[in-house]
């Protein structure tokens, strides 16, 4: 079933990658047809140089280092739209995307022909819009003064277009949703293209007053945005690295519930979806939700690892995990709210949970979808003691706890999410407690 599934993802990359070089082809002839705007050849040989030097500093894509990477050669692209004619600007990107890897035969087939389909439709469509809106080849300073909206314009629409049809590649490849990509993987990409459009004009300019000799100069900046670029990369990966040190922990200490704070996490995000959660909620909704159990590394293994019921004072040890998951995460600056929802992920909607038996809308958001998700998977979890309920049963009993455990309107959602079957009276039971919440409301 895996493999069949594996199979079905390359097929579809497979044919999303030779539409893409079939059109790149097909506008590349086009243009060609057309007729070239004269250029200084030489000129080209230089930019492309330039393109080749900067794409050998590329930066890893967050979180995928064997997987993608990107460049801060975007810059030279936007200084080559306006000084070069669309097919030319696309062949230099095309040819200066192109990385020692790529010539030793290193980069697996599909992967180099869909980067440099990418790459040429972006910057061609780019450059085409960029006369479409009045801008012309840059002959003066006064021409790339003039030139700064079209430029703009041109920037904004490569950017869209480079990252839209690469998000889309990353999604199937990943296994990820396209919204997930955005947020995760290309979320720092954004500011660095529109830094580039400033950086590209400055670079055309410089060329326009100062020949080849301004381009080169050039070269140091552009070292520095890729640092930069790094940077941000390697501390997004450095929070990471902080929460799998913390589950690996849990993991290793619990054996029984092995894979399970990952297992909530995935869950619990793809509610935030569903919910559809800003974005910056859904990455505090993720790293709370994988530490949502890191309070267990302090509970005594006799108790975490007991097989069978707890005792009354097991019970009430037990309960101490989630305040001290907060305490433990109290100093991760970065997770803001979802240290609270770390806290209170075990509280009820009828204020009977714990620790601080609040209720209703007292219990942050967060902490009420980790909530549903977490009981889904402890439910249908196998344990020493029990085997685990089939999703149908865990199903029921979440429908049924809507408006006593849990807020009704999550669970809801999460039934929907999972496109739950329930009986009639159980959802006549769901509707009539969101239904309450909403009137309240």
């Amino acid at each position: 079933m895996a493999e069949r599934a594996e199979r079905t993802v390359h097929r579809k990359l497979w044919i999303y990658t030779l539409g893409l070089a079939i059109l790149a082809v097909v506008l590349g002839v086009g243009a060609w047809r057309l007729g070239l705007t004269p250029v200084s050849w030489p000129t080209v040989g230089f930019f492309l140089l330039l393109n080749l030097a900067i794409e050998a500093f590329p930066v890893h894509l967050p979180f995928n280092a064997d997987k993608g990477t990107i460049s801060v050669s975007s810059a030279c692209y936007l200084a080559e739209i306006v000084l070069f004619p669309p097919l030319v600007v696309g062949l230099l990107a095309l040819v200066g995307s192109l990385r020692l890897r790529d010539l030793l035969g290193q980069t697996p087939l599909r992967a180099l022909i869909f980067n440099r389909s990418q790459l040429f439709l972006g910057v061609f469509v780019g450059a085409v819009v960029f006369h479409l809106v009045g801008g012309t080849l840059a002959h003066s300073g006064l021409s790339v003064v003039s030139d700064i909206i079209p430029a703009t314009l041109a920037g904004v629409v490569f950017a869209i277009l480079n990252l839209s049809i690469t998000a889309q590649y990353l999604s199937w490849w990943l296994g990820k949703s396209l919204r997930t990509i955005w947020r995760v993987d290309l979320s720092f990409a954004w500011a660095n293209y529109l830094g580039d459009i400033l950086l590209g004009l400055l670079i055309a300019a410089s060329y326009v007053g100062l020949g080849v000799i301004g381009p080169a100069l050039f070269f140091g900046p552009l070292l520095f945005s890729r640092w930069t670029m790094e940077r941000f990369v390697q501390l997004r990966e450095a929070y990471l690295d902080v929460v799998a040190t913390l589950v690996n922990a849990l993991d290793a200490k619990d054996s029984y519930t092995f894979g399970h704070s990952q297992r909530v996490a995935e869950g619990t995000i793809a509610l935030g979806e569903y919910l559809k959660l800003s974005d910056k909620d859904m990455d505090t909704l993720y790293f709370s939700s994988i530490l949502h159990d890191v309070g267990k590394i302090a509970i005594p293994d006799e108790i975490l690892n007991k097989a069978g019921a707890f005792v009354l004072r097991e019970y009430l040890i037990m309960q101490q995990h989630a305040p001290i998951g907060e305490r433990i995460l109290s100093h991760l600056r970065f997770l803001g709210p979802g240290i609270r929802w770390v806290g209170a992920h075990h509280e009820r909607w009828d204020g009977q949970g714990f620790p601080d038996r609040i209720g209703g809308e007292e219990i942050p958001y967060g902490a009420r979808l980790i909530s549903v998700v977490d009981t889904y998977d402890a439910m249908t979890s196998d344990r020493p003691y029990r085997k685990g309920a089939e999703p149908t049963i865990a199903h029921q009993e979440i429908a049924r706890a809507a408006g006593t455990q849990f807020d009704p309107r999550v669970a809801k959602a999460f039934l929907d999410m999972e496109k739950a079957e329930l009986t009639d009276r159980l959802r006549a039971h769901l509707e009539q407690e969101v239904g309450k919440v909403e009137q309240v409301g």
